[in-house]
Parts: structure tokens; sequence; C-alpha cells
């Protein structure tokens, strides 16, 4: 047990922490950091799953540096220009990035203005769980359209001498639509239970 708890205190991702004097020693678990941690670790599975793994790499480096001249980034992200500019606007039509733009004089010209890049891990935060609640609102939208198309078939298994034996009364051509239905209701809850978990991350805990 000890040194498993020892792994876990060793761990980047501060699982545990190992503190105290008394006997071999205490742990605890400071579970505001740790969440902080899990909450970070979910944004960047979202933004390298619909951005890749250059869109995660230029997101981290805001994250670490804080705003950041345009200019700079290419050269901390070993990319090519015309790449982060692509990466970068398609983050920022997404919410998770956004720019300041500064002027060097009053004149307000484009090539008089330095533009500093961001991530603001509040916003990205509430700006992912209002995606999540609009594609569990989908999901189970879906569902609410695909019983009512087969509202007739499900009202058809409801019945007492039907269940259990649902293969066995039916046509091949109503059970198929029915094992379809029931397939694809399996994958929109399956998906709703997983945006739930996702969101009890960062709000629950």
């Amino acid at each position: 047990m000890r040194q498993h708890l020892l792994l876990l205190a060793e761990s980047p991702q501060g699982f545990v922490r190992h503190c105290g004097t008394q006997g071999r020693g205490q742990f605890t678990v400071d579970f505001k950091p740790l969440m902080e941690s899990l909450r970070q670790v979910e944004v960047d599975a979202v933004i390298e799953q619909t951005f890749g793994r250059h869109g995660l790499r230029l997101t981290r480096i805001l994250r670490a540096k804080g705003k950041l001249d345009e200019k700079t980034l290419p050269g901390l992200a070993l990319m090519k220009k015309s790449d982060v500019q692509g990466k970068m606007l398609a983050l920022q039509m997404a919410g998770f990035v956004d720019v300041q733009e500064v002027p060097r004089d009053n004149s307000r010209t484009a090539n008089r203005t330095m533009f500093f890049w961001f991530f603001d891990a509040t916003r990205v935060d509430n700006q992912l769980m209002d995606d999540v609640y609009k594609t569990m609102l989908r999901c189970l939208q879906t569902l609410d359209v695909q019983r009512h198309r087969e509202r007739n078939i499900l009202s058809f298994v409801d019945r007492k001498d039907v269940k259990g034996k649902e293969e066995e009364v039916m046509t091949a051509e109503h059970y198929n639509k029915y094992s379809q239905f029931l397939d694809l209701q399996s994958k929109l809850l399956g998906q709703v239970m997983r945006l739930d978990e996702l969101i009890s991350v960062f709000k629950d805990y």
C-alpha cells in the first residue's frame, strides 16, 4: 500500500501528497489542485481531439507563457507561420483562444499594431461546458426523434406477451429495426453518460 501511495505522490498530476513525520509518514489529497489538474487534462483532450497535436501544442504554450506576440508563436511551437495562423484562427473561432490588439501609436493601422494571442482558462472551461450541454441536448433530441419514428415497434415490444420473445414473434424486418434502435439508443445514452461525467469534473468537485 505504501509503495502505491508513494508512486501516486510522485505523479505530476498530484494525486496524493506525502506529508507528516509521524510513524512512517502520512498522505493527503489536495482536492483543489488535483481537480484543476484533471480539468486541464479534459480540456487538453478535447483540444487535441478537435484540433490535433499542433492545436494542443499551441494552447499549452499560451497557457504556460501567457500573452504572446503572433510573431513569437511559430518559433516556440516549431511550426510554420502559415500553419500557426490557420490553427490559431480555428481555435479562436471555437472560443479556445483570443487575440488582443495593441496599437503602437494612435494611427491604429495594421502594420503599426501588435497582436497578442492568449488562453483564458476560465472562459475556455465555460465554453467547453456550453458545448457539452448542447451536445447532450442534441443526443437526447435525436433519441426522442428515433423513439417517435419507431413508436409502433416500441409499443409492440412493450406488450407483456412479447417481452423476452421479441425475435420469436417479430418479423425479421421489424426485429432488425428494433435491434438497430436499441444499438443507437445505447450509443446515445452512453455518450450522454460520458458527457455527464465530464460535467461532474468541472461542476461538482
